[in-house]
């Protein structure tokens, strides 16, 4: 799977920001090539987490209807 996201890059006092507005996630870095590749770890891990989370509450979900009918 593809994503198009977009990264926006500055610097701050001694320090680059990232940010992805899509995905309301930053990070930073002492360069630019730091500060383009910590996202990319942060965005991964929030896509996993979410990933976990969404199966989790789905399976809580099935579990409470299915508690509820019998």
């Amino acid at each position: 799977m593809k994503i198009r996201l977009t990264e926006e890059i500055w610097k701050e006092g001694n320090m680059y920001v990232s940010y992805c507005p899509e995905l309301d996630i930053s990070s930073c870095g002492e360069d630019v090539q730091q500060a383009k590749k910590n996202p990319l770890e942060a965005i991964t891990i929030n896509i996993e987490e979410t990933k976990k989370r969404c199966f989790y509450d789905s399976n809580i979900s099935s579990e409470k209807q299915s508690c509820c009918t019998t």
